[in-house]
């Protein structure tokens, strides 16, 4: 292993633990070599239109998201950087890939956070599975889901050779 390729990852939550760590990390000795986010959570406003196009019926619903952010913040800032990073002024220049599902709560905000990191200078590969749903690296029994998750991996081996 190469001490010096360290990749973070996460789905869902852990996609956005992923892009905290990068961001965090921005003056460190140590940081990531690549920051991996699959359909994150990054925005804690459920701003997005993507909040209102799919909160019924995509497994992943608004009303769950409103109960996971209860349990999670306690009443504590939405906006808060180390849970909402798209609103961060500063972003990290740790290389990105970004996917996002087509049917997905989570959807617009990872895009959104794409274009401005991409803006911000990080060099970032966005990819939206336009036929799933959130959670689908967990569903590979589903062959559209099989062939994303293969697709991701091939996508991380592929920037970790970089």
């Amino acid at each position: 292993m190469d001490p010096e390729r360290v990749a973070v990852a996460g789905d869902s939550a852990g996609g956005n633990l992923s892009a905290v760590i990068a961001l965090e990390t921005r003056q460190d000795a140590r940081r990531p070599w690549l920051q991996v986010l699959i359909y994150p959570a990054l925005d804690l406003t459920c701003s997005t239109e993507s909040y209102r196009n799919f909160a019924t019926g995509y497994l992943l619903k608004r009303s769950t998201v409103d109960w996971y952010l209860g349990h999670y913040l306690g009443g504590g800032d939405v906006r808060d950087l180390r849970v909402s990073p798209r609103f961060s002024a500063q972003f990290s220049d740790v290389p990105a890939l970004i996917y996002t599902a087509g049917f997905d709560v989570l959807r617009g905000e990872a895009r959104n956070y794409a274009d401005r990191l991409q803006a911000a200078g990080t060099r970032i590969s966005y990819r939206e599975f336009p036929n799933l749903i959130h959670g689908f690296v967990l569903m590979t029994a589903v062959r559209t889901a099989l062939d994303a998750t293969n697709t991701i991996a091939a996508d991380i081996r592929r920037e970790l050779a970089r």
